[in-house]
């Protein structure tokens, strides 16, 4: 997937809490919080899907992170 755009002081944020390049793990379709593949375990619609793009978490964290 493709990264959503982010200033470089974000992602130097985002890198220091997770500890792993954001843009790298959307574009290798694994989640930034969990490390699981996001292609297996799908997304549940096209918001989801978005929000990936911009947090890198899968559906599983997002579902944690949002309290759904």
């Amino acid at each position: 997937m493709i990264p959503s755009k982010k200033s470089e002081e974000i992602e130097l944020a985002m890198r220091e809490i997770f500890g792993v390049d954001r843009r790298l793990m959307i574009q290798a379709n694994v989640c930034t919080s969990c490390g699981c593949d996001v292609i297996k375990k799908g997304f549940t619609d096209s918001l989801s899907i978005k929000e990936y793009s911009i947090s890198g978490f899968c559906q599983t964290c997002q579902n944690i992170v949002f309290d759904e």
